[in-house]
């Protein structure tokens, strides 16, 4: 029988507050009355599961259910076609149902404090998707799908188990904030961001190197330059993987040194480079290689980035192009998913950068960092060249192009050797 009052509010309201209400279900009242019903909050309530018949809700737009005890989203869920925000945060989700790709204009999902372990493989389906909260979970992995989300802006990871991010995230077209602070990070990708974005990285104590052109990147934003960075990263640099034997990734040992606490580090390389050498090695790319990157430059192209590396020397990455899947089928498929995956980094020399998939030469450079405290630490950067020549030319480059006040990579750089490599 239903609540005369409540009937009424369903009835005469298009947004209902109905937080700290005791609900342990929804009332029978806005499945009778409630077509018209754009937002509905329901924060703090006891739901431990929506009704079959939240399809009927198809003119909502906002749904907080934020502080409830659900474990688990209907699939109906994917009849609400209107609906633009959804907050489940702090409950006892395991997964998102993958019917929730159905929602185009949802533009902001929120689901922190949950219990997710994975997202929706169909995740780039959510085209309208601006702002994704999922801080507070049991993330892993995220799915190479995210990074098709072009409308993505605000991306906030915060406290999950992430080791890596997928390499491609750095080719979204609108990302200005990514947060990814308190996880288990060994690497950040080895790109700069397409765009001029905000990077919260702090609190991932096995995270103890960066990619030279990305830390160049991320100090940019504040005045400094690659002579001196100002890092906000608090937590990090602290301690090489205690356990790598599990992993498949190539892994540098750099020797003790009074720089980083005369302790050895561990520097674990991106998944996919797994033929990184020495400057002066006698390896050259293989086949495989150079037919990656020749048909790579053929399909895109370079655009400046503004992230200035040294006074003269300023970086850029490849502009990510529609990629024509039916003309290159005449390639094997494992050549042609390289190709729509992209680069892990491009060369470091300003007068090459070429595309690096697999192969590359390896410096290990210490970098001068201030922290918040005024405490000058030391931190190790990564930078990659695509062959031994581009390695040996940078070294003349710096010497003829370069200040006396600045300070040159080539001989600021630190031995290392292999632990592992497949």
């Amino acid at each position: 029988m239903m609540d005369p009052d409540m009937a009424r509010e369903v009835q005469t309201k298009v947004i209902l507050h109905w937080n700290y209400r005791g609900f342990k279900e929804l009332p029978e009242e806005l499945r009778i009355e409630g077509e018209h019903v754009k937002e509905v909050y329901l924060k703090w309530n006891v739901l431990d599961k929506l009704p079959q018949w939240l399809g009927v809700l198809r003119s909502l737009t906002n749904l907080y259910l934020y502080g409830n005890m659900l474990e688990s989203l209907p699939k109906e869920i994917e009849e609400l076609h209107s609906l633009v925000i959804l907050d489940v945060s702090e409950n006892h989700l395991s997964s998102l149902p993958e019917n929730i790709c159905k929602l185009h204009y949802l533009s902001v999902l929120i689901a922190t404090n949950n219990k997710l372990s994975s997202l929706p493989k169909d995740i780039q389906k959510l085209t309208s998707l601006q702002t994704l909260h999922l801080a507070g979970n049991s993330l892993q992995i995220l799915p190479e799908s995210l990074c098709q989300c072009q409308s993505l802006e605000d991306l906030c990871l915060d406290r999950n188990n992430l080791l890596c991010l997928p390499s491609q995230i750095v080719y979204l077209p609108r990302l200005n904030s990514l947060s990814v602070s308190g996880n288990q990070l060994i690497y950040l990708p080895a790109l700069p961001f397409t765009t001029e974005i905000h990077l919260n990285f702090n609190e991932n104590p096995c995270l103890n190197y960066l990619p030279f052109p990305l830390g160049c990147q991320i100090t940019s934003r504040n005045g400094s330059n690659a002579d001196h960075w100002y890092l906000n990263c608090f937590g990090c640099f602290l301690r090489s993987l205690s356990d790598s034997t599990y992993l498949k990734n190539t892994i540098l040992h750099v020797p003790p040194s009074s720089m980083w606490q005369n302790e050895a580090m561990q520097l674990v390389m991106p998944y996919e480079l797994n033929h990184v050498y020495m400057p002066g090695s006698a390896q050259v790319p293989s086949l495989y290689e150079m037919t990656l990157r020749t048909v790579y430059t053929s399909l895109y192209h370079h655009i400046p980035q503004n992230i200035k590396l040294t006074r003269k020397h300023i970086f850029t990455t490849f502009r990510k192009l529609k990629f024509e899947w039916e003309r290159y089928q005449i390639f094997p498929s494992s050549i042609a998913e390289q190709l729509r995956r992209g680069p892990v980094t491009i060369c470091f020399h300003p007068n090459c950068q070429a595309p690096i998939f697999k192969y590359a030469v390896v410096w290990v450079v210490p970098v001068n960092n201030l922290t918040r405290s005024g405490q000058e630490i030391s931190v190790l950067t990564v930078v990659y060249f695509c062959s031994q020549n581009c390695s040996l030319l940078y070294e003349k480059y710096e010497l003829s192009n370069l200040n006396e006040s600045e300070v040159l990579l080539s001989q600021s750089r630190t031995e290392w050797k292999y632990v592992q490599t497949l």
